[in-house]
């Protein structure tokens, strides 16, 4: 079982090593404890290799600069997760945005970058989608101030946590089922968007349409220091554009003939604070 857990003392740049838990005693009585096709696993072998060549994988898409309007570094990050993908097995292919799908904010970049869309087939029926992100909220240029570095358990780097762990975990967990020859799902869909950052623009159609689509859908986000464990639900964002118009007059004839729409502006922004509650919230 893949256990993540996120560093707290460099937000969004530290990562706890993936600290895969294996059994090498008797046969349980799940597939993944007794084996697959019948003979019992090495699981502490698996697992050992797993993690070491995750941590490969992570330092490989950490040392690509892959910024959300960065179309370029979204575009190498994108060919280097289809070739890992296409190396277990999927069937791959790139997605770009629809023009008529995108939701154009205040942010969306001019050139919002491609989906990496995967299928591996199996012999079940079930069928799960795993989603991640590529894009990082960091401008090009400051991975040469802070490289990916791994010091004890602990790896860090620009979008370690936030996401390229997901998509590392992603690769990997599909890399073990294969070498285990788990193949009792229906099919298994792999969506990476590259606008996550910027509030998914161009990929929040094809994500609503394929999550319709699936029994199951897994977003491969970080955990919380606090509580390692599945989360249900996660928090939104909306976004409001507010036109004020004032109305001209003389300052010092007739002052009060007109009227300042940077107060009111200021009044409705103050009113802003009671659309959040600031207490935590439960996790």
């Amino acid at each position: 079982m893949w256990r993540r857990r996120k560093v707290s003392n460099e937000p969004d740049t530290a990562w706890t090593l993936f600290d895969l838990h294996c059994a090498t005693g008797d046969r349980g009585t799940e597939p993944w404890e007794r084996g697959f096709g019948g003979a019992p696993r090495a699981r502490s072998h698996l697992g050992g290799q797993a993690k070491s060549t995750a941590a490969r994988t992570l330092k490989d898409l950490v040392s690509i600069e892959s910024g959300s309007g960065d179309r370029e570094g979204l575009d190498r990050l994108s060919a280097l997760i289809s070739d890992r993908l296409k190396a277990i097995g999927g069937q791959v292919e790139f997605i770009e945005p629809n023009p008529a799908d995108i939701y154009h904010m205040a942010d969306t970049p001019k050139e919002i970058g491609r989906m990496v869309h995967a299928r591996f087939t199996g012999t079940g029926t079930r069928k799960i989608l795993l989603i991640a992100h590529m894009d990082t909220v960091y401008l090009r240029g400051m991975l040469a101030q802070q490289p990916f570095r791994i010091d004890g358990n602990r790896a860090y780097g620009l979008g370690v946590s936030d996401d390229k762990q997901g998509v590392a975990l992603i690769i990997h967990t599909l890399a073990m089922l294969k070498e285990m020859n788990f193949r009792d799902y229906g099919q298994i869909t792999v969506l990476i968007n590259g606008d996550e950052e910027v509030s998914s623009p161009g990929s929040r159609a094809m994500l609503t349409r394929l999550g319709g689509e699936h029994d199951f859908v897994f977003s491969n986000e970080a955990s919380r220091v606090a509580s390692d464990r599945l989360s249900l639900t996660t928090a939104g964002i909306g976004a409001v554009v507010l036109n004020v118009q004032g109305k001209a007059s003389h300052a010092g004839s007739a002052p009060e003939q007109g009227r300042n729409a940077l107060y009111e502006l200021a009044h409705q922004i103050l009113q802003m604070r009671d659309l959040s509650d600031p207490r935590p919230a439960s996790r």
